[in-house]
């Protein structure tokens, strides 16, 4: 009797997916990869547009607590005065001061993990790694995962790229800890490229000339 019940239900399922015609229903049209998009692409937000030049944003440090980070300045530099072996070799070097503020307890920031300072510009992301060797590197203030505590104020340090044509792309922060990526505007110029930190670049650049 069970069995009977069965094979009536399976049939009146069976009435109901065949249509006059014989023809099963058509199936569900199955998403591509491009509709389904990738696993980066979920777990990291882009914002929109990127923030005013200047702009405070938070990012996670390297334990995982709030930083606050903010571009004050930033230098162009075509290689003046330096031998074809040290200038840029995708064009221009452009380097950047960051002011970073622990928030809440000792951090830190480095550049492992996909978590760091990039630039993007034709398409392309350019990292520290793919910035050639300028002869400032050894010479200026950077993060490079030292700590810094709150009560200490703002931690400064310089970043520095070889991007292709000065004022284009975008400067951000890759927060992997977020999965979040922080973007600035950029000036077209050099502005606020003042005071101790650059005055360590101006004299390694006048030593190498």
């Amino acid at each position: 009797m069970r069995r009977q019940v069965f094979t009536m239900a399976a049939a009146a399922a069976l009435v109901a997916l065949v249509g006059c015609g014989g023809e099963t229903a058509p199936e569900e049209p199955s998403l591509t990869d491009e509709e389904i998009g990738s696993p980066t692409d979920a777990a990291t937000e882009v914002p929109a547009e990127p923030l005013p030049w200047g702009e405070a944003a938070t990012v996670l440090g390297d334990n995982g607590t709030e930083v606050e980070l903010v571009p004050v300045a930033i230098r162009y530099y075509d290689g003046e005065g330096l031998t074809e072996e040290d200038m840029a070799p995708s064009g221009v070097y452009v380097i950047v001061q960051f002011d970073a503020t622990a928030l809440t307890s000792s951090e830190s920031l480095s550049w492992v993990d996909g978590t760091g300072f990039t630039w993007r510009a034709d398409g392309q992301q350019l990292g520290r790694s793919d910035s050639g060797d300028p002869p400032w590197t050894g010479h200026e203030q950077g993060f490079y995962g030292e700590p810094f505590l709150p009560d200490e104020g703002a931690r400064s340090g310089l970043v520095y790229f070889d991007i292709p044509e000065q004022g284009a792309g975008n400067l951000s922060y890759v927060d992997d800890m977020a999965g979040t990526v922080i973007r600035w505007e950029v000036p077209g110029e050099s502005e606020g490229d003042e005071g101790p930190l650059w005055d360590d670049v101006d004299a390694a650049i006048a030593e190498w000339s």
